[in-house]
């Protein structure tokens, strides 16, 4: 077949599975081509790399918060956005369309999650969504002014009535970002996710159904290595961000009194207000943290390897691929049962699920610090687990399974 294929992502997970994606097509023999804005992240698994990248030039309005009417700005800017990835679509699709290409693969729109290329596109069209726009969607991530009270004084009442015209702006503008996205989510002839939560979500966010097509772990990089496996390691890995929820893990950590324990922690980048604010609550706690950011691949492989068990406690993650990747180096995961992590780790297989209770995940924890026998099955048996289960072979089966049903 001959796919064109478009992006615009940021760096982590959802690049790391488009580059796999792409590069396992070529393996079979497919011609790939790929398009994006200049928005997108390209260093992190750079594509040009294995396949010809188009990359068109976007400049990309921006507003400084120290702006006094920054939030109008925004809102203004919401269109603009919209419009600009528009343009740039039209033209992208003029282009694929000349050159007559069979299908459509897109990736996520970071600003709008579903991008608009579909809408003017000739050929048939899958769009591969890590999950909808969170921000909208999702009341934990959203930040409207819902506690607005009664005025006391004179004082009050501007205040409160600034927090009531910021709030029209930013509903309104998450309106119609949530419009555009419909919209553009349509008028794909199919929508592949990454697990079954994530159909659920595209589910309820666009009253659209999707189809799940697993992700798979390159188990010929991802491997346990002949290096010293630090006993008191625990490693979590993810951007440092409010969603990671790394308070919850350092909570579990500090009911852990008898034994000695080490958080090392690798994102892929840094709210700078969060880590601050984490970093002080483990010294509050007496839990020792070690951070880590922007690690090379090889640095990831290694950190991963020398641990002793992955943490994983994510708000509403939609697949967790950090988790399975820890497996196939033969580290287990204890992770909150909630969302995507609830396919991928099986309770005594490649580690444990616990509840939304630090408690719990220390419990869970200790197991497996307490019963070497336990512990040394489940590093085997996860391994196996991957290898059986979550290979880049059975994805890219199932994907070529649906680029060929829309196609032919």
């Amino acid at each position: 077949m001959k796919i064109a294929v478009w992006y615009n992502l940021p760096s982590g997970g959802a690049k790391r599975a488009l580059f796999c994606q792409i590069k396992y097509l070529l393996a079979r023999g497919h011609y790939v081509e790929v398009w994006c804005p200049s928005t997108a992240n390209r260093s992190f698994m750079p594509l040009s790399d294995i396949v010809c990248e188009n990359v068109y030039s976007i400049n990309w309005p921006s507003v400084k918060k120290t702006s006094l009417l920054w939030q109008v700005k925004k809102y203004i800017n919401i269109s603009k956005k919209i419009k600009m990835l528009e343009k740039h679509s039209h033209e992208v699709a003029r282009v694929i369309n000349k050159r007559k290409f069979d299908v459509l693969l897109a990736h996520g729109d970071q600003y709008l999650a579903a991008p608009s290329i579909s809408r003017y596109v000739q050929i048939p069209s899958i769009l591969y969504l890590q999950e909808p726009n969170r921000q909208i969607y999702e009341a934990f991530l959203s930040e409207s002014q819902n506690t607005l009270q009664k005025p006391k004084k004179v004082y009050d009442l501007s205040v409160n009535i600034i927090g009531y015209v910021k709030d029209v702006f930013k509903t309104h503008g998450n309106r119609m970002k949530a419009n555009q996205e419909l919209k553009n989510a349509t008028a794909f002839t199919r929508i592949l996710v990454n697990s079954y939560y994530s159909r659920e979500s595209v589910l309820r966010s666009y009253g659209l159904d999707p189809y799940v097509c697993y992700l798979g772990v390159e188990t010929g990089k991802f491997k346990p290595q002949n290096k010293t496996k630090y006993s008191n390691k625990i490693i979590g890995i993810g951007s440092i961000t409010k969603t990671k929820n790394i308070e919850f893990i350092i909570k579990a950590l500090s009911l852990i009194q008898d034994k000695k324990t080490i958080l090392t922690w690798i994102g892929n980048f840094a709210d700078e207000n969060y880590l601050n604010n984490i970093v002080a609550y483990a010294k509050i706690l007496s839990v020792e943290l070690r951070i880590c950011v922007g690690l090379t691949e090889e640095e990831l492989i290694t950190e991963i390897s020398s641990s002793n068990i992955m943490v994983y406690s994510p708000r509403l993650e939609p697949f967790g691929f950090v988790t399975l990747e820890a497996n196939a180096c033969g580290v287990p995961v204890v992770a909150v049962a909630e969302g995507g992590v609830r396919e991928t780790v099986k309770d005594g297989v490649n580690g444990y699920l616990c509840s939304n209770d630090p408690a719990d995940m220390a419990d869970k924890i200790k197991i497996l610090l307490e019963n070497a026998n336990l512990y040394q099955s489940l590093c085997r048996s996860c391994r196996k687990h991957v290898e059986e289960s979550w290979t880049w072979r059975k994805s890219i089966d199932e994907l070529e399974k649906h680029l060929k049903y829309v196609v032919e």
